[in-house]
């Protein structure tokens, strides 16, 4: 069997181990051969993979998968990185996939017992996985921008920086109003907008900000949104003006007279 790297192969080891309750530890762990034996030594299970001549990944060439020791149930296979991983493809399956239906499904499946402090961990670095830490998807802005405009075009984005005292610029605020969005608000919804923010739990903190609308049937009709450093009067003047531009507001008082044309804006007023 051909693995296409060290970690695949380990992580199937592992697996293999894990559901049959038992624990191993490697003897050799590198990058052109992996040996695994039981840690019980009068078990002679055992698995030897290598690198063949010309391959990139490494095949089972030497194994004795006939365990001989007793059941073990605080297996220290159970890592961090299994359960991430474990964790992560649940995750991808269900949105709605709890630490503690991970927990569950460890102790009815698995047998193993997982505290609630490796859960939450597990799940912190599955999550990474998947979406990427923060400082990577503020690098990824410009390029999501750009896919946007392709798959949505005249959908408008404003993306705000400002410079540090190494001269590097920085992120600060962004907007985003998508086309079907302003075209939706503009041919079937009241001119009654709703704006509202609130805080963003992340290492960085800032703030998320919302133009909403009531549809013909009274639902909730998203207009555009905004990420910005923190609620305030410039950031909403900011927002609000590009708001403006996107719905019309400043181009349809010059055309329409005054008083036959008004626009309604809630707010909680807190600012």
């Amino acid at each position: 069997m051909l693995f296409g790297s060290r970690q695949e192969l380990k992580h199937a080891i592992d697996t293999h181990n894990i559901k049959d309750d038992r624990d191993i530890k490697y003897l050799r762990n590198e990058n052109g051969r992996v040996k695994a034996i039981c840690k019980n030594s009068m078990c002679k299970w055992f698995i030897y993979a290598n690198r063949l001549s010309g391959e990139v990944g490494l095949q089972i060439r030497k194994w004795n998968l006939d365990h001989t020791c007793i059941h073990v149930y605080d297996n220290k296979t159970l890592s961090l990185s299994w359960l991430a991983k474990y964790y992560a493809k649940k995750f991808r399956n269900s949105l709605t996939y709890k630490a503690s239906d991970f927990i569950k499904e460890m102790g009815l499946k698995l047998g193993q017992h997982m505290s609630k402090w490796m859960a939450w961990r597990a799940k912190v670095v599955a999550l990474k996985s998947i979406y990427g830490n923060e400082d990577t998807q503020h690098k990824q802005i410009w390029n999501f921008c750009t896919e946007v405009v392709e798959t949505n075009p005249a959908t408008k984005y404003f993306v705000k920086t400002i410079f540090n005292e190494e001269g590097q610029p920085v992120f600060q605020r962004w907007y985003l109003c998508w086309t079907g969005c302003r075209s939706g608000f503009s041919d079937g919804c009241r001119k009654l907008i709703g704006v509202d923010g609130f805080h963003l739990k992340n290492n960085y903190g800032g703030q998320l900000l919302d133009a909403i609308a009531i549809d013909p049937n009274n639902n909730i009709f998203p207009i555009t949104y905004v990420v910005v450093e923190v609620e305030n009067k410039q950031s909403y003047e900011w927002f609000l003006n590009h708001l403006a531009d996107d719905v019309g507001i400043k181009s349809r008082i010059v055309e329409e007279e005054l008083e036959h044309y008004a626009w309604t804006f809630i707010s909680d007023k807190q600012k």
